[in-house]
Parts: structure tokens; sequence; C-alpha cells
């Protein structure tokens, strides 16, 4: 293996990159520019790079000032770019071609300031939206034929009630729910940055302990069980199942596999 940085976060228009996506080519990698505050050196809220120009070729996507972007998804059939607005908490489609073609699409339970994290399922027929500050994980319907949202609808946890509680959909509770991704077989997995453990939830929504201890932070390697994380971000899921850890404040990427 090899690790190089390709992009650092103070080249070109980037302020506070967040979050990556990838077309269903995967040729092209779109990255959340989230950029807020005094010191604000740009606008665009999506950026994007080229596998042709070895993922350093940084481009604007879409300008929207002070939109605080966070969460980013990209339909896995159709290629269609979906992202958020903390501060007024829509959900938006980029359109294109120009930086400013993009429509507001639809709230999370009316409310605005929140943090969301999205992706979509292996289908394509559902995107999840994680609200982490509000500790909930809801299920949009998408039809592709029509490039239509039906209405959002909790699938796990529940709005603003913080816990570990495991069981079916709503039962369930979580602490601050971060960026998930989804194994081949429509199992998704959270990063649980409050707790310091991975949860996992299956298609009928039943939401289990994956790996660490709930409420223990730290660094520990071994049997998931045993293991300890420190605030996880985000994970990926990779083709042969096992997943990829962004565990923040180890400052670390640690892989999980279970047999």
């Amino acid at each position: 293996g090899w690790v190089e940085t390709l992009v650092q976060n103070s080249s070109g228009p980037f302020q506070s990159p967040t979050c990556l996506a990838f077309n269903p080519k995967q040729d092209t990698l779109y990255i959340s520019n989230m950029s807020y505050g005094s010191d604000i050196k740009t606008s665009f809220n999506i950026l994007y790079v080229t596998r042709e120009g070895g993922f350093m070729d940084v481009k604007g996507l879409c300008k929207f000032e002070k939109a605080e972007t966070q969460g980013l998804a990209v339909h896995p059939q159709t290629g269609e770019i979906f992202f958020c607005n903390k501060s007024g908490g829509y959900i938006y489609r980029f359109n294109g071609p120009d930086y400013e073609d993009y429509e507001p699409l639809f709230q999370i339970n009316r409310a605005d300031k929140i943090d969301t994290r999205m992706v979509f399922n292996p289908e394509g027929t559902a995107l999840f939206v994680v609200v982490g500050n509000r500790h909930c994980i809801y299920k949009v319907p998408y039809n592709a034929l029509t490039h239509t949202f039906g209405e959002p609808e909790l699938f796990a946890g529940g709005w603003d009630e913080s816990g570990y509680v495991n069981g079916s959909g709503v039962t369930a509770r979580f602490d601050n729910p971060r960026q998930p991704a989804f194994d081949q077989d429509g199992n998704m997995f959270v990063p649980e940055y409050g707790r310091h453990t991975i949860r996992k939830i299956t298609p009928t929504g039943e939401v289990s302990l994956y790996a660490g201890l709930p409420g223990q932070a730290g660094f520990t390697d071994g049997l998931p069980e045993k293991a300890r994380f420190n605030k996880p971000e985000c994970v990926t899921v990779y083709l042969d199942n096992s997943l990829y850890v962004a565990d923040r404040d180890n400052h670390l990427i640690r892989r999980v596999t279970v047999e």
C-alpha cells in the first residue's frame, strides 16, 4: 500500500472539506466544502476532482455562500447530486450546468440548524439522512424515473432523544451519529461520535452494536467487541465487506473485519 497527499486544505478553493462521494462511474470525486465564518475564502460548497486529473485538478461545481454543507450524496444510478444546507435545514439537488443551478427539495422535520450526513441505499430507492445533533436517521423514498422524493420518515432513533439503546427502528437510541455507509447486503453501518461505537442497522431497521464499547473512548485493536474508538466520524465499506473507519480523535484510519 501507499499513502500520498493529493490536495491540501489550503489549496485552491478549499476551506473546510467535510464529505466525499464518487459518481457512478467512479471517475469523478465530489467534495462538500463547509465554508463559514469571517475568514471565508470561497463561496463554493461543492468541488470536484477527476481520475483523469489524478484527483488533483480541483474545480468548483456549486456556489452557495455560507451554506455550511456537511452532507453530500450521489445517486448510484442517475448520478444526481444532492447536498444539505445546515442553517436552513434543506436538502437540495444540484442541476447544473451553472454554479448556482440548484433547487431546495425538503426539510427534515421542518427544522433548521441541523447537522446532516446523507447516503443512498445501493438500489437508489431511498436516501438516508443522518441528523447528528438530533440523534436520529430519516429514510426518504426516491423514484429515479420521476426524479422525485417521497415524505421523509423517521427510520431509526428518536428526534432529540440521545442515548444508547439497541432494538427496532424508532425504539433505538443514538448519540450524535455521523456519516454512514452500506454493505452489499443493504446493511447500514453508522459511526456513533458521541458513544465511540459503530452501530449496524439491517434493511428492516434492526439496530445492534457492531464494534466498540458504548461510552468508552480509547484506542484498542482486537475483536470488535473489545476494540475502542474515539469519536468516530465516518465509515466506508470495501468490496470484501471490511469496514474502514475515520477514527477522528485518535487521528487514525481503522479497519474492521468480522468473520
